[in-house]
């Protein structure tokens, strides 16, 4: 499936303004805790050939293996930083398995995933890349779920934990209406003086720059 994601960073006293005005006009504040792990290489071949994979536990209970790979090339009206457009591709996993991944007793090529057997054929052979990839970097992300009333416009309010105490805040909106979404966005920034900040980059280009390899990896998202 094609994910089109607008996204865009909060300040702290932004994200925290943006909750209360939500419980003010009468959302249920009821957060997910994501804990989000990534696979690559020590170089970020996938990455910076426009592909991530992401381990991910919902709340500690459910655990989802994910696919993204960089959708090239907008139509015109799609050209804005804010825009984040991907393939995406999801299984369920069990924590068991997830576990294994996490602590490199298990290759992601054991699981048996048509996405994964695709990009098996697409890796080049030579270098060994194949048994290089492991997990290469985790976060946590408190994340906050609406469908935005009347407009039922749905709208994820994160904050994100990178480790060593570094925090960002992001809003984003995964839908088809992206217009429609925007406006919405743009009248509540408005409503509370937050400044429209888009988010260059999807949350695991921000933590390896947080982490210190900006100069290793692509940039080229939007």
């Amino acid at each position: 499936m094609i994910e089109k994601e607008l996204k865009y960073l909060l300040t702290e006293d932004e994200y925290y303004r943006l909750l209360k005005f939500l419980k003010k006009i009468g959302h249920s504040i009821d957060m997910k805790i994501l804990e989000n792990y990534y696979f690559d290489t020590k170089n970020f071949d996938l990455l910076n050939s426009g592909v991530s994979l992401r381990l991910r536990s919902i709340n500690g209970k459910s655990w989802e293996f994910t696919y993204k790979c960089k959708v090239r090339g907008k139509e015109y009206s799609e050209r804005k930083d804010s825009l984040l457009i991907n393939e995406e591709l999801n299984n369920e996993i069990k924590e068991e398995e997830a576990m294994k991944l996490i602590n490199h007793k298990k290759s992601i090529w054991d699981l048996k995933y048509s996405y994964l057997k695709k990009l098996k054929k697409e890796l080049p052979a030579n270098n060994n890349i194949l048994d290089k990839i492991k997990m290469i970097g985790h976060m946590q992300v408190s994340r906050l779920p609406i469908k935005f009333k009347p407009y039922n416009i749905p709208l994820e309010i994160d904050k994100i934990f990178y480790g060593d105490e570094k925090k960002e805040f992001e809003l984003e909106s995964e839908t088809k209406q992206l217009q429609l979404s925007e406006s919405v966005i743009t009248k509540i920034f408005s409503r509370l003086n937050i400044e429209k900040k888009p988010a260059l980059y999807p949350k695991i280009i921000r933590l390896l720059i947080n982490k210190g390899y900006r100069e290793k990896i692509n940039l080229n998202w939007t």
